[in-house]
């Protein structure tokens, strides 16, 4: 009985600067990292496909940080917000808790949808179903031509109790399709109580959702189309369009069109995946507590796992309360390409805006504005000729100039740069670790980040995910002896397969602490 072939899983991770492509071949782990395309991340994962040589049967799990980075930047979709009369600012007004209640110069974070744009419509539904005030038609067509003077993008509908009787809020949604702009509503999204909450996470919905479609839909017709064009050029019967599955914010996994529908559970897909892949490799390790740590090149997301994989139903993006299940997972907008920049008073701040891929960092040769990946270039970390394996080269003294020019020009006493002695590396993760009521010496740093170095997995992970776990060998610095210890285990990576899973017969080692002196690095190993 012939045995019926296996399809490709390919796994892509795309981030604000790279796109990393997993995939299992004979056997053997290859990987491939391309620079992502802010304008159409879809573009970059096609790039990378057609490098993929395969035939047959194609499935692509796919972790992304789009929506993570379009919260953090602000830069999603023109939203309009449809509530109930007299409830229209909930969502600025939020709830009485403050993050910082004894600073008087605390600044609210602005909401996603202005003032303007925040719509009120006579209606109201008790809170056992029971509807006791109906929209009328007069209202409904004043509220179509109010919102159609706006030109939202998106528009967002959350009325009181639609969770106990969806009625009113069908009745709105109906009188809104003909705009023909994507509609988020609440009953559909997230049917809870808590007013505030349901609505933000309804917001956020909206606020993603035409960039996570277009997107999205954009991956689905390139993939298609590229495998239409392998057929063509192979004796292969018939095209196969390619499965493809998104990553939720919840650790698993769900359908392009699923994703496309409801992005907001998709916030946190990236960060999510490397926490379910960093929490299986310590687990076979023997590691039951870690600290989660991923620096990509705009954000950084640490997850605390005690033996198991925290979940919530309620958390916090980017100072947004996002009401749908998630994983415990803290992020920053603080990466390797957050760009530098000084406040009215002059003092130096780090993000969250990203240079991202495009212009990206000004060593990548196009950058104008200094990063955090330009300064570990000039304070020695990183090794120009070493970058992507040696398949890229930064540029120096580029950044150099440019910089100092930078900080000429913002009037910094520190205009004279120079590149000094490499100092320990920052621990971003600390600031978050007071939410967790343990002591974080009992916990293992599990670090996996991209702004530093390029990235390949270190044992074996979760599914598509592996992705999420990667340290670059060939960028280890040359100054590393050869057959030092580290080098050695780093470098015998070997990866077999049997009985249909793949092994890892090496002692991988975990670069958790970095510390220079004299450009002698010193680091610290676990056998795995």
């Amino acid at each position: 009985m012939l045995r019926r072939p296996q399809p490709l899983r390919i796994a892509i991770d795309t981030g604000g600067t790279f796109t990393d492509c997993v995939w299992a071949e004979h056997g053997h782990i290859r990987m491939l990292k391309v620079f992502s395309t802010p304008a159409d991340p879809s573009q970059a994962i096609v790039e990378a496909l057609q490098k993929i040589t395969h035939e047959g049967a194609l499935v692509l799990l796919h972790g992304t940080t789009v929506g993570t980075n379009t919260l953090l930047e602000r830069k999603g979709a023109r939203t309009a917000l449809v509530t109930t009369a007299g409830f229209e600012d909930a969502i600025e007004i939020g709830r009485q808790n403050r993050p910082k209640l004894y600073d008087f110069f605390f600044d609210r974070l602005e909401p996603l949808v202005p003032r303007d744009l925040r719509f009120g419509i006579n209606e109201r539904t008790a809170s056992d179903g029971e509807i006791l005030t109906t929209p009328a038609k007069e209202d409904l067509r004043s509220l179509y031509f109010q919102a159609a003077a706006q030109k939202p993008q998106s528009i967002a509908i959350s009325l009181l109790f639609s969770f106990a009787n969806p009625k009113n809020e069908r009745t709105v949604a109906e009188a809104l399709t003909s705009l023909e702009v994507p509609l988020s509503i609440s009953h559909q999204i997230l049917p809870e109580f808590r007013e505030y909450e349901r609505t933000s996470t309804v917001v956020i919905n909206a606020y993603l959702q035409p960039v996570m479609q277009n997107y999205l839909e954009n991956l689905e017709t390139r993939a298609r189309r590229d495998a239409a064009r392998n057929v063509s050029s192979s004796r292969s019967p018939g095209p196969r369009s390619p499965r493809i599955f998104v990553m939720q914010s919840s650790g698993g996994i769900t359908a392009l069109a699923s994703a496309a529908r409801e992005p907001v559970r998709t916030v946190l897909s990236g960060p999510a995946g490397g926490v379910v892949a960093a929490a299986a490799t310590s687990r076979l390790s023997g590691f039951a507590r870690i600290i989660a740590f991923d620096m990509g090149g705009t954000s950084t997301d640490v997850s605390l796992v005690d033996r198991a994989i925290a979940t919530a139903s309620q958390a916090e993006v980017a100072g947004f309360p996002v009401g749908v299940p998630m994983l415990d997972i803290h992020t920053v907008g603080a990466g390797g390409g957050s760009l530098a920049r000084f406040d009215a008073a002059g003092v130096l701040h780090v993000g969250p805006e990203s240079a991202a891929a495009d212009p990206g960092p000004i060593c990548y040769g196009r950058g104008l504005q200094p990063t955090v990946t330009d300064a570990n270039l000039l304070l020695g970390r990183l090794q120009p000729h070493c970058f992507l394996g040696g398949d890229f080269t930064l540029d120096l003294e580029r950044t150099r100039r440019i910089s100092r020019d930078w900080l000429k020009k913002n009037r910094s006493p520190s205009a004279a740069l120079e590149v000094s002695t490499p100092r320990p590396w920052p621990n971003p993760s600390a600031s978050h670790m007071w939410s967790y009521p343990l002591c974080p010496e009992l916990f293992l740093p599990l670090a996996y980040w991209s702004a530093m170095w390029s990235r390949i997995i270190p044992g074996p992970c979760c599914g598509a995910f592996q992705a999420k776990l990667m340290t670059c060998v060939s960028c280890l610095p040359r100054h590393w002896p050869k057959n030092s210890p580290c080098s050695r285990t780093v470098r015998s990576r070997i990866f077999t397969q049997k009985a249909g899973r793949e092994e890892c017969n090496i002692n991988a080692v975990l670069i958790f602490a970095t510390k220079a002196r004299d450009m002698n690095l010193t680091c610290r190993s676990r056998r795995i």
